[in-house]
C-alpha cells in the first residue's frame, strides 16, 4: 500500500519503463491497464479525462464496458490509500490531482510545473564557501588515501536520480505471474465455465508480494489473443509476449466428488508439475491458491525432503495424465515409483490400488489397499482411508470373500459419511446393493441402490446416476421386472448420449444384451 496521501505535501514518481511508481517513498505496483490509465491521468494533473478518452486510449483494441474503468480507479485509489488521488468530475470525467507527479524513462523525463523542489538551496557565496570545503576535503583524501574516485560519480546524482536508479534496481527482481485459463476440456458440459471460473478464484486468493506484479483476468485473456492456436500450445510464447516470469497452467478432470487438478508452474527456465485430488472445486481452488503462494514466496532453502516431495509430485502427476490418455498400465508404473519414494502417502496407495482393481489385477488391489490399511493413519494423513476400504472390499467381493466385503462395505460407508465423502458413500452403497443382490436379499438390496442414486442426483454426476440406473437395470432382470429394467436403462442410454460418456458404453451393451 502507499500510504495515506498528503494532498499537496505528496510527489509521486512513475517509471514508466519499470512500471514501479513510489508514493512519498513507497514503492506501488499495478497490472498493466490499471498502470496505462495511471499514466494517462497523470501526464496531465487537474485536466478532466473523459470516459471515452480513456477507453479510446487504454483499450484501443479491446470491446469493454466502462465497468472497467471504475475498477481500475477504484484500485489505484486503494494502493494508494487515498479517495483524492484521482477526482471524480460526474459526467465528465476523471482528473489526477497529485500536482508533484514526475513521470521518468530511459529516455526521457517530463515533470510537471509544480515538481519536487530541492530541499536544500545555496546563494552564490554559500555555494563558493561549500565548494571550497569540498576541494580542501578532497585534497585531505587525496594525501592520506592516495588518488580519489572521480568527483563526479560521488556528486552527479540529484535526488530525483537516485530514485531512479532504485526503482531500476529493484525491477532487476522484479516477477510477473499469469495465471492461465485452466483447460477444462475433459470436464462435464455444465462444467466448463470454471475454466475463467476457476482461474478468477485462484487469482482472487493470491497474496499480494513485494516485487511481484499479478496479472488480472482481463489482461490474461488480452495476452493469449495475441496468440495463434499453434502459438498458445508453447508456453515460452506466453513469456514472450507478457513479459512474465512465472506462468500457471492447470488442468481439471474427473466428476463431482472426486477431481484431479494438475498443475504446472513454469519459469523460463524450468517446469514444476504436481497435482491435487478433492471433493469439491472450492477447495480445490483453495488448495491451489496456497500452492501457488508458496511459489511466489521467497525461498529459504532446498533440503532432501524437499526434493524428494517434488519428485514423488511429478511422478503423480504423469500417472494422472497417463489415466486421462486412457494409458492405466503405464500410470501403474509412474504409481509404483511414487509408492517408493513414500510408503506413507495414502493419496498414492488408493490411486495404485484403484487403477490395479480397474486393470483387473485382483490380488495386485487387494495387497496394495491391505497394506495401505496397516498403516494405521491418524488425522488428514488418513484422508483416503474410506475409498481404500472401498476397494479392498471390492476386491473381496470379486475374489468371492463375501462376509470380509460385506463388513469392510459397512466400515467405508460409515467413514464416507463421517467426512462427507458422498461420492464413496453412494459408490459403497451401490456395492452393498450388488451383495445382496447376490445374496438374494432383494429388499435389502433395492434400499441400497435406491440410496446410492440419490447421492448421485444430490452430486449431479451424468456418470454416476447412469452407472446406478445399469446396476438397477441389472437388479430388475435378475428379478425378471423386465419393464422396471427397460425404464432404467433409457434413463441411463439417454444420459450416456447427452453426456457423450464412453466409458459406460460397453456396460449399457452389456445390460442390455441380457434382456434378450
Amino acid at each position: 500500500m502507499g500510504g495515506h496521501l498528503a494532498e499537496l505535501d505528496s510527489y509521486c514518481v512513475i517509471n514508466i519503463d519499470t512500471r514501479v511508481i513510489e508514493l512519498n517513498g513507497s514503492k506501488i505496483i499495478l497490472r498493466p491497464k490499471t498502470f496505462e490509465l495511471l499514466v494517462l491521468l497523470a501526464k496531465a494533473p487537474g485536466k478532466v479525462i473523459s470516459k471515452a478518452q480513456i477507453l479510446e486510449s487504454v483499450w484501443p483494441d479491446s470491446v469493454v464496458e466502462e465497468q472497467v474503468i471504475f475498477q481500475s480507479i477504484n484500485e489505484i485509489r486503494k494502493e494508494f490509500d487515498s479517495s483524492e488521488i484521482i477526482k471524480t468530475f460526474p459526467k465528465k470525467g476523471y482528473a489526477w490531482s497529485c500536482p508533484n507527479t514526475t513521470i521518468v524513462s530511459e529516455q526521457f523525463a517530463t515533470k510537471p510545473k509544480n515538481s519536487i523542489t530541492p530541499i536544500f538551496s545555496f546563494s552564490k557565496s554559500t555555494l563558493v564557501a561549500v565548494t571550497a570545503s569540498v576541494t580542501l576535503i578532497i585534497a585531505s583524501l587525496y594525501f592520506f588515501f592516495g588518488t580519489p574516485k572521480p568527483v563526479q560519480e560521488v556528486t552527479s546524482l540529484t535526488a530525483e536520480n537516485r530514485q531512479e536508479q532504485a526503482f531500476h534496481n529493484a525491477s532487476k527482481n522484479h516477477e510477473g505471474v499469469v495465471i492461465l485459463p485452466f483447460n477444462v476440456s475433459l470436464l462435464q458440459d455444465s462444467e466448463k465455465w470454471l475454466r475463467y471460473g476457476a482461474m478468477q478464484g485462484v487469482i482472487d486468493q493470491i497474496q499480494p508480494v513485494q516485487g511481484i506484479t499479478l496479472f488480472q483476468l482481463e489482461d490474461v485473456i488480452e495476452i493469449v489473443n495475441r496468440l495463434s492456436l499453434d502459438e498458445r500450445k508453447d508456453i515460452s510464447n506466453i513469456f514472450d509476449k507478457s513479459g512474465a516470469s512465472i506462468v500457471l497452467d492447470t488442468k481439471i478432470s474427473g466428476v463431482p466428488g472426486d477431481y484431479n487438478i494438475v498443475f504446472s508452474v513454469y519459469t523460463p527456465r524450468s517446469v514444476d508439475t504436481k497435482s491435487l485430488n478433492v471433493k469439491d472445486i472450492n477447495e480445490g481452488i483453495s488448495l491451489l491458491a496456497q500452492e501457488f503462494n508458496q511459489v511466489t514466496s521467497p525461498v529459504t532453502s532446498i533440503n532432501t525432503e524437499s526434493m524428494d516431495s517434488k519428485l514423488r509430485d511429478s511422478l503423480i502427476a504423469k500417472a494422472i495424465s497417463l489415466l486421462e490418455e486412457n494409458n492405466p498400465e503405464s500410470a501403474l508404473g509412474f504409481l509404483q515409483s511414487a509408492l517408493a519414494s513414500d510408503k506413507a502417502n495414502l493419496y498414492v496407495h488408493y490411486l495404485y490400488s484403484k487403477v490395479a482393481l480397474n486393470l483387473g489385477k485382483i490380488d495386485l488391489a487387494l495387497e496394495s489397499s491391505k497394506s495401505a490399511l496397516e498403516l494405521n493413519l491418524e488425522g488428514d494423513k488418513a484422508k483416503y482411508h474410506n475409498r481404500l476400504l472401498f476397494v479392498f472390499a471390492t476386491a473381496s467381493f470379486i475374489q468371492k470373500n463375501y462376509d470380509i466385503a460385506e463388513q469392510t462395505l459397512q466400515k467405508a460407508a460409515l467413514e464416507s459419511e463421517m467426512s462427507k465423502d458422498w461420492l464413496y458413500f453412494s459408490y459403497t452403497h451401490s456395492m452393498l446393493g450388488k451383495l445382496h443382490q447376490y445374496r438374494s436379499n432383494y429388499d435389502d438390496a433395492k434400499d441400497y441402490f435406491d440410496s446410492a442414486l440419490k447421492y448421485q442426483e444430490l452430486l449431479k454426476c451424468p456418470m454416476g446416476v447412469a452407472q446406478t440406473n445399469l446396476d438397477l437395470a441389472e437388479f430388475y432382470i435378475v428379478q425378471d421386472k423386465i419393464e422396471l429394467a427397460k425404464s432404467s436403462i433409457e434413463i441411463s442410454a439417454s444420459l450416456i448420449k447427452e453426456h457423450n460418456l464412453i466409458d459406460s458404453k460397453s456396460d449399457l451393451s452389456a445390460i442390455k444384451s441380457k434382456l434378450k
